[in-house]
């Protein structure tokens, strides 16, 4: 994903906004169908790849904090 693609080009906050804008998508798809699997794990992977973004940015709190609610999907 694009995401991952800046990430790799160490563009960490363009990374960042990427995935935050992508996250209340998967959000909204994961609460309007609870049973997808796929929409879980899009979740799921989002939140794990913007805390792996924010372990880049040596912002240990935050990634913490988003790899618990990847955790929790």
């Amino acid at each position: 994903n694009y995401g991952m693609l800046l990430v790799e080009e160490r563009a960490l906050d363009a990374a960042e906004a990427e995935y935050l804008a992508a996250l209340p998508i998967y959000e909204r798809l994961t609460a309007d169908q609870p049973k997808a699997a796929e929409y879980r794990e899009g979740l799921g992977r989002c939140l794990t790849n913007l805390g792996g973004a924010y372990r880049l940015m040596k912002r240990s709190a935050k990634a913490v904090e988003t790899y618990s609610r990847a955790e929790a999907v």
